[in-house]
């Protein structure tokens, strides 16, 4: 999905921002999302976790993990359509 990311578009209504499910240091739907084990326990990208810092709230930490599967269900349910000409839509995942 991270090389697809470039080539879907987000689908109405799964195009209305979500702050608690968008990625905290892109804002973006999150690709291979997880939890890291700050304080804040901030939603990221993987590809967006550098260092051993949390990009939010510049916290140390320790470990991360996969979302809980209610919240990788969600995010696998968002609609998107194909921006490469084509005219397939459906779920993300």
């Amino acid at each position: 999905l991270a090389s697809a990311q470039g080539e879907l578009e987000y689908v109405p209504p799964d195009d209305v921002p979500s702050e608690d499910l968008r990625c905290a240091a892109c804002l973006r739907w999150p690709v291979e999302p997880v939890v890291l084990g700050c304080p804040g326990e901030h939603l990221l990208c993987r590809g967006c976790m550098r260092g051993a810092l949390c990009p939010v709230d510049r916290q140390a930490f320790a470990r991360f993990a996969a979302p809980q599967r209610p919240i990788l269900a969600l995010l696998g349910r968002l609609r998107v359509r194909c921006t490469s000409g084509c005219s397939w839509t459906g779920p993300r995942s």
